[in-house]
């Protein structure tokens, strides 16, 4: 499969992922888009095809090297494509693997019952806290800085 096969099936998925995701968000009026499980578990599904058609192309890619490397003359260019077709296939394993984990994440997302948005993430108070003291930095605009503070829990 060619880059511009590639690249269109890489469109095609994420016109699909936006045409199946936006109409549902505008219908739920939920409160943030970008917070939406159904947005990430449709760009999950459409990240897990694109692995999965990566996947086949290395597949592809990897027996057509093969059978060249079956029918070669000299022993370098044997070599070569025994190399080649060795890599196209780990990067196939690796593509289906990264394929089914993303697909798993999309249908977890689906069909979670938690809630329609994801949760807000954790606030900390402190960047480090190490023996009751904290590390809190913090920008400063007017003095364009960075303040330090320490905080002591007792």
């Amino acid at each position: 499969m060619d880059s511009r096969k590639r690249a269109f099936a890489l469109a095609l998925a994420v016109v699909t992922i936006l045409v199946s995701a936006v109409p549902a968000q505008a219908q739920q009026k939920t409160k943030d888009f970008l917070y939406s499980k159904k947005l990430y578990g449709a760009l999950s599904l459409g990240a897990s095809i694109w692995f999965f058609t990566e996947a086949h192309a290395s597949r592809k890619d990897a027996n057509d090297a093969y059978e060249q490397y079956r029918t070669a003359t000299s022993a370098q260019t044997a070599g070569d494509l025994y190399n080649e077709s060795k890599s196209d296939d780990t990067r196939a394993a690796i593509m289906l693997g990264l394929g089914l984990g993303t697909l798993a994440y999309s249908v977890h997302l689906f069909l979670s019952d938690e809630g329609e948005e994801l949760p807000p993430p954790e606030k900390k108070a402190n960047l480090v806290e190490l023996k009751g003291i904290g590390v809190a930095v913090n920008g400063d605009l007017k003095t364009r800085g960075v303040r330090l503070n320490l905080n002591k829990a007792f």
